[in-house]
């Protein structure tokens, strides 16, 4: 949006690229590393309780699906929180549902409570901090996004390093349910981090107008019903930049979800039925308050299924890979060393992301790609060769190097695609993520039951990375193939 001061200048508030943004990052880095970084140690707390009441495997994939399925439909609700009240309220409301579940899972007995104290009031809670955390972050960085998000995951899984030995010193200590006790504490500090999110309105900066982009504001216009457009006589006078910049302008204002003011702190709607007159249904309110029309876009349809599916397999991996490194025979002081050689190299690869993102741009969907289809290949060497401690040591540190690649730039790649639009596209991403965690939960249950073998659910979560990586290769080279035909052309 275009102002003019006192002095007759022109110009727009642009994000502050840092001031109490790094204020938001660290409160980002905190709220993940009380919440989501307990979580990645599920099998070790839970595993032997699991064990005791029924199938270890079944519980863990189970309880883990649900966290994810009520965690991803929630971002229909956090999208809709977010349209009426601040980052910082939806943020707070998750912080204080995720404590309830972490605290009133200390009292669990059997496995429905456990499905209903952490997969449904902790995913609740956690499906409310993270949009809530990212659409804040996502105001307050543009150019800097890329190492800002680097440096915040980078802190996360320093603490992840040293997370499994914490917690087998607790569980050897106070037990498990002491040991979720002291987690359900530590999760409160999400409370502390959602106070951060301060909104970005107060904080944004003024970027004056040169007179170049001062005329190619001025060629934006109205034109029927509503729609901005390029006078036809003008266009000529723009080159390719001037012409690119009105076309993210008038893509901006077509979309009209996120409000300027907040910068994705409030979304808003266009309600075209009542510009025209005609009442709307109920299935025309749902449509255009959610924005399901992305879902008519078929590379964002690929692009959050890919995403879906790529994290799914990492996660759900994550859950149960302590519980088949014990029954491949490895002691809990292997299983240690094996998770913290995996966090390590994780941690080494974003810290080398954000160094890379500072020096040279990359497109977050290659490092998402690459980092699919690599661990689709380690991630087979390593369950071919459990038994020797070695090769796992190895595939591991390759796989924690590549865990970096798929969940660091998550929420850039939507970014990236969809900026003007983005809290509306990552809470439908959230929205496909549940029901690609919906399906992987209770089939990953059916394979171990059918085929008796920890090993075959791995295969079938591996396969997920693959259902990721062949879509979006073709879709790429198709683009690129298109490319080279308009030029020969």
């Amino acid at each position: 949006m275009i102002m003019i001061d006192k002095r007759g200048r022109k110009y727009e508030l642009v994000p502050p690229e840092g001031g109490w943004g790094y204020m938001v990052a660290l409160g980002i880095s905190l709220y993940l590393s009380v919440t989501i970084v307990p979580i990645c140690v599920f099998g070790i707390v839970f595993g032997t309780f699991l064990s005791k009441i029924g199938d270890e495997t079944y519980g863990i994939t189970l309880v883990n699906g649900i966290f994810n399925t009520v965690l991803s439909f929630t971002g229909l609700l956090a999208n809709h929180l977010l349209q009426k009240y601040s980052c910082r309220s939806v943020g707070l409301l998750g912080a204080v549902l995720f404590f309830v579940g972490a605290f009133s899972t200390v009292f669990i007995q059997n496995l429905n409570q456990l499905i209903l104290t952490f997969g449904v009031f902790q995913g609740l809670g956690f499906g409310l901090l993270l949009p809530s955390g990212f659409t804040s972050f996502n105001g307050y960085f543009d150019k800097r996004q890329n190492v800002m998000m680097g440096v915040n995951q980078a802190l996360v899984v320093a603490i992840s390093i040293a997370w499994p030995g914490i917690t087998q010193k607790l569980m050897d200590a106070y037990g498990w349910r002491g040991t979720q006790l002291i987690f359900a504490g530590l999760s409160l500090h999400a409370v502390l981090a959602m106070l951060a999110l301060q909104p970005v309105k107060r904080h944004m900066k003024k970027q004056y107008i040169t007179s170049i982009e001062a005329q190619v504001h001025y060629f934006v216009e109205e034109g029927e019903n509503g729609e901005p457009k390029i006078t036809d006589g003008e266009k000529p006078l723009l080159g390719n930049v001037k012409a690119s910049i009105v076309a993210n302008e008038l893509e901006r204002r077509k979309a009209s979800v996120i409000s300027i003011g907040s910068l994705g702190i409030s979304v808003s709607q266009v309600d075209t039925s009542r510009i025209e007159g005609k009442p709307k249904g109920l299935w025309t309110t749902i449509y255009d308050a959610l924005d399901l029309s992305l879902f008519k876009d078929p590379v964002y349809v690929n692009i959050a299924f890919g995403l879906a599916l790529s994290l799914t397999a990492d996660i759900a991996f994550l859950s149960i890979f302590p519980m088949i490194l014990k029954n491949a025979n490895y002691s809990p002081a292997d299983i240690t060393i094996i998770l913290t050689v995996y966090f390590s190299s994780d941690l080494a690869c974003r810290v080398g992301l954000s160094v890379l993102s500072a020096i040279i741009s990359v497109k977050n969907r290659y490092v998402v790609l690459a980092g699919a289809l690599l661990s689709a290949f380690f991630r087979t060497v390593l369950i071919m060769n459990d038994d020797n401690f070695y090769i796992v040591l190895i595939t591991c540190g390759a796989l924690g190097f590549l865990r970096c690649m798929v969940q660091t730039p998550i929420p850039l790649v939507v970014a990236e695609q969809y900026g003007p639009r983005f809290p509306t596209a990552f809470t439908l991403y959230m929205v496909v993520g549940g029901v690609v965690a919906c399906i992987f939960g209770p089939l990953i249950g059916f394979v171990k039951e059918v085929t008796q073998s920890d090993k075959m659910a791995v295969h079938l979560l591996t396969g997920a990375y693959l259902l990721c990586g062949i879509p979006w290769t073709i879709e790429l080279l198709l683009k690129r193939l298109s490319k080279k035909n308009i030029v020969n052309n």
